[in-house]
């Protein structure tokens, strides 16, 4: 989304990925160029990383751009062995999105201290992931950009069949359903959810959770909720590539992660369809939403204050629908296209300008 952005301002970009992806494909959908020839194998395939890195480095040195931009484990360590060794050597941003602890490793020291020219984050919660960086001096914490990760509300501008979308759940016209969309694993909090929903059920009987996602926990979380009594009230929905219709089918929306979450897109969709919202206290979750006026905001790994805030929001519908207009203002502000493009292209032309490289392709 962003590179399209950029290059629809007349910025010229190059995506290097796998070229038979979805990836690649959307970004040629979008007018882009793509080096496909990268596969960006996990870092144990050592004879794939050194075919990447020698076709990165041809491209790098007969493209010559500006600057490289990676965004995942695999692609920034290639694009670094590229770039710093026996390549051009250009400014080189990386943004984290995952919100797992760095660890303080030599490679990571290197990496963080000497071969990346600018870090971004894209939440507070994953910049507080890097306090031993800080407290050791290879990085400074005022000099990494806080930018959020957007999404794309054109998805979500269309007629959305919130109706057929209800039906294939089951649910009843006045049923309230509960959405809860993402990977099935253990920091998702999808365990603690389905405790909540017991509560739920005792004071609505009626309310389904719909669960959308694939992960490590499928198996478990399917036992919990047979070992609860709520086979029939959860709907395990598998990988889903229609999320736009499936939130329209949703009342609101959780995401009750025990671990520090980056900037999840689910929730800003949610917000965004003005679906309430109910997330947990930790990482970049708190700070999308205002406790009180954009969603709820509970302690993780609390089952009985999550059932509370699903309750409270499913009584009042009204405060409810007030919650749910403030949040789409705040996402088409502060999570649009427009907004996280505008913060990148003030990093890099800062970037660039302590660099010595004023110019843009």
């Amino acid at each position: 989304m962003g590179s399209r952005e950029l290059g629809r301002r007349g910025h010229e970009v190059a995506i290097a990925a796998p070229g038979v992806g979805a990836l690649a494909e959307r970004a040629r959908g979008a007018g882009l160029t793509v080096f496909g020839e990268m596969r960006f194998d996990k870092p144990k395939h050592a004879l794939s990383l050194a075919r990447d890195v020698a076709a990165l480095r041809r491209r790098l040195l007969g493209w010559r751009p500006d600057l490289v931009h990676s965004h995942g484990s695999q692609d920034t360590w290639t694009t670094v062995f590229a770039n710093r060794f026996g390549g051009p050597r250009l400014p080189h941003v990386l943004t984290r999105h995952n919100s797992k602890r760095v660890t303080a490793g030599a490679a990571n020291r290197w990496l963080y201290g000497r071969a990346i020219d600018l870090l971004v984050v894209v939440s507070r919660g994953v910049l507080e992931r890097y306090e031993e960086f800080f407290r050791r001096g290879i990085l400074d914490a005022g000099s990494v950009p806080v930018i959020p990760s957007s999404i794309d509300s054109s998805r979500y501008d269309v007629p959305l069949d919130r109706d057929g979308a209800r039906r294939e759940l089951g649910a009843e016209a006045a049923a309230p359903v509960i959405g809860a969309f993402g990977r099935l694993v253990r920091d998702k909090g999808h365990h603690v959810l389905l405790e909540a929903l017991v509560a739920v059920r005792a004071a609505r009987p009626d309310a389904l959770l719909a669960i959308a996602g694939t992960g490590t926990e499928e198996a478990a979380l399917k036992a919990q909720a047979a070992r609860l009594g709520l086979s029939r009230a959860v709907r395990f929905l598998g990988f889903r590539d229609d999320l736009p219709r499936l939130t329209a089918a949703i009342d609101l929306a959780v995401l009750a992660s025990i671990d520090c979450d980056a900037s999840p897109a689910v929730v800003k969709e949610a917000m965004y369809l003005r679906r309430p919202v109910v997330v947990t206290n930790i990482g970049g979750l708190r700070e999308m939403v205002e406790d009180g006026e954009t969603g709820l905001v509970v302690p993780p790994n609390d089952p009985a204050s999550l059932a509370r805030a699903v309750l409270s929001l499913l009584s009042d519908p009204a405060a409810a629908a007030r919650m749910g207009e403030r949040a789409r203002e705040v996402v088409r502000t502060r999570y649009s296209i427009e907004a996280m493009v505008d913060a990148y292209e003030r990093a890099y032309s800062s970037l660039l300008e302590r660099s010595s490289r004023r110019t843009w392709r």
